[in-house]
């Protein structure tokens, strides 16, 4: 076995799925949604691979609709965790395309989607996130990021994300309003399925 050379785990709060209807136009916070509340990302690296898991609250699910997402950059590779409806499809490559594992160890547990790449390079990371959703019909979807602030779930955020033109929250600590390229609307906070 490898040794460890270094590890990250990033960790988010359970109970903040975020749910959308009417095709993107309303929303509600705070769902409870464990098999899509995503819990931790850790990625580990050891002398020879690299492992992605994602863990959720509840019990991963193989059904149709739902999708699960890991990613880590390091500063000269991509490692790519994606799992949906029971399949996978997991990738790395380093960005100036000279080597790739397109076939990584990968198996689900409970609570836990694993994946163990060949390591590609540097293990300096500089981006790490997961994200889940499920699609109950074209205008129904619950969703998670983990952060938060890489999805519109970072609604405890008193100032807007500086991205102009990308999807941001805004809480005046009266209303959380999505402002997006394509248009705003209010939250309804704290809203139980």
């Amino acid at each position: 076995p490898s040794a460890v050379v270094s590890a990250e785990t990033i960790t988010d709060g359970q109970n903040d799925v975020l749910l959308t209807t009417n095709g993107g136009i309303s929303y509600q916070t705070g769902i409870t949604k464990s098999e899509i509340d995503v819990k931790t990302v850790t990625c580990t690296f050891s002398d020879s691979t690299v492992t992605l898991v994602l863990e959720v609250y509840g019990t991963v699910q193989d059904a149709e609709g739902y999708e699960y997402r890991a990613l880590v950059n390091t500063t000269d590779s991509r490692y790519t965790m994606n799992y949906n409806a029971g399949t996978d499809l997991c990738t790395a490559y380093r960005f100036d395309n000279s080597d790739m594992d397109l076939e990584p160890e990968f198996s689900v547990s409970g609570s836990t989607i694993t994946t163990e790449f060949n390591l590609l390079g540097d293990t300096t990371i500089v981006a790490q996130y997961g994200n889940t959703a499920h699609v109950v019909s074209g205008t129904e979807m619950y969703m998670d990021w983990l952060p938060d602030n890489m999805g519109p779930s970072n609604i405890n955020d008193t100032e807007p994300v500086d991205h102009p033109d990308e999807t941001q929250i805004v809480n005046d600590g009266q209303n959380d309003v999505l402002k997006s390229p394509q248009g705003t609307c209010t939250y309804e906070r704290n809203q139980s399925k």
